[in-house]
C-alpha cells in the first residue's frame, strides 16, 4: 500500500505503526518513555543492540528519534510476514486462467459466479473499479457518500490526510525513509485520482473481509448485509461528493454478491510462532 489510515495520513508502513505508539487514545506514551521501556527490559533491549547497536541515552533527543524510528521499522518487517493465504475464490480462478477445470472443493455455487459476475461487470456493480488487484483496492481515495460519526461528524477524509502526510516528521522526504528524493515528490504528492479529495476515504482490501467488522472508515456498520444496503440506496453526502449513483441491480443481485464476497476468507499464512501472544512477565 503507498497509503495508510483511511484519510492517507502516512506514506509508509513503518511510519504508520509509530502513530499508535503516541497517540493518547491508544498507547499514550511519548518517546522517550517508549526507548526507556525498551532499554529496561533485558530481552528488548538485547534484540535492539543485536539489529541496530546501541540504544540512545536519555536527553539524546536525535538519537530516541532514530531509536524510535527502528521501533516502527521492526514492527514494520513483523508485519509483512503476517500475509493471507489463498482463498477459494483465487483457487478458482487459478484453475480457470490455466484452462483447468476447478476441483469440487474449489468451485463456486450459482450464486456464487453470479455474484462474481455482478462483482466485476461494469453496467452492473462495477465494484472492481475500486476494489481491483491483489488485495480487491485500488489503494485511492473515493467520496461514497458514507454518514459522519460522532466525534469524526467533521472529518474531512483525504483532504486532511494529504496535509497530514505533507507536514509528517517521518514521510518519505525525511532523512528516515531511505527513499531518494528525487521519487518523494511523485510519491507524496497529491495524484490526478485525488480530484475530489474532501470526504475521499481509502479503500479497504476485500481479503477476508466477513472476518472485519465493523465497517466503513469509523465502523458506521456492522454488518456486510448493511454495505451492500449502503449501495443499494447511496445517501447524498454531507461532506464533499459522492461518487455514487444509483445502480440498475436487482436485490437478488446485491444478496449475490454479498455471498461472493465470502469466498474471499482465507487462512493466515504466518508461521504459527509469529501468531502467538507475546509471553508476559
Amino acid at each position: 500500500s503507498p497509503w495508510f489510515f483511511w484519510d492517507g495520513r502516512r506514506d509508509s508502513q513503518w511510519a504508520q505503526a509509530l502513530g499508535p505508539l503516541e497517540n493518547p487514545l491508544e498507547h499514550g506514551m511519548d518517546r522517550d518513555q517508549i526507548i526507556e521501556l525498551v532499554s529496561n527490559d533485558p530481552d528488548y533491549s538485547k534484540r535492539y543492540t543485536d539489529l541496530f547497536g546501541p540504544l540512545p541515552k536519555p536527553g539524546n533527543t536525535g538519537g530516541i528519534d532514530r531509536a524510535y524510528v527502528n521501533l516502527g521499522k521492526a514492527i514494520a518487517a513483523y508485519e509483512r510476514r503476517i500475509l493471507p493465504g489463498a482463498s477459494r475464490f483465487d483457487r478458482y480462478a487459478a484453475a480457470i486462467l490455466n484452462g483447468r477445470k476447478p476441483i469440487e472443493a474449489d468451485r463456486l455455487s450459482n450464486d456464487e459466479e453470479e455474484g462474481l459476475r455482478a462483482f466485476i461487470a461494469d453496467n452492473q456493480g462495477n465494484c472492481i473499479s475500486c476494489h481491483s488487484g491483489p488485495l480487491l483496492t485500488d489503494n485511492k481515495f473515493h467520496n461514497i457518500g458514507i454518514e459522519p460519526a460522532g466525534a469524526l461528524d467533521a472529518d474531512l477524509g483525504r483532504l486532511s490526510g494529504y496535509k497530514d502526510v505533507i507536514s509528517n516528521e517521518f514521510n518519505c522526504r525525511s532523512s528516515y525513509s531511505g527513499i531518494p528524493p528525487a521519487e518523494c515528490p511523485k510519491r507524496i504528492a497529491i495524484k490526478p485520482d485525488d480530484t475530489n479529495p474532501k470526504g475521499a476515504f481509502r479503500t479497504p482490501s476485500l481479503r477476508n473481509v466477513s472476518k472485519t467488522a465493523p465497517y466503513m472508515h469509523a465502523g458506521q456498520y456492522e454488518t456486510l448485509d448493511q454495505v451492500i444496503w449502503h449501495y443499494r440506496e447511496p445517501l447524498r453526502a454531507k461532506i464533499g461528493k459522492s461518487e455514487l449513483e444509483k445502480t440498475t441491480l436487482t436485490p437478488s443481485q446485491f444478496e449475490q454478491i454479498l455471498t461472493f464476497l465470502l469466498t474471499l476468507d482465507s487462512p493466515t499464512t504466518a508461521p504459527a510462532k509469529y501468531l502467538r501472544p507475546p509471553d508476559f512477565y
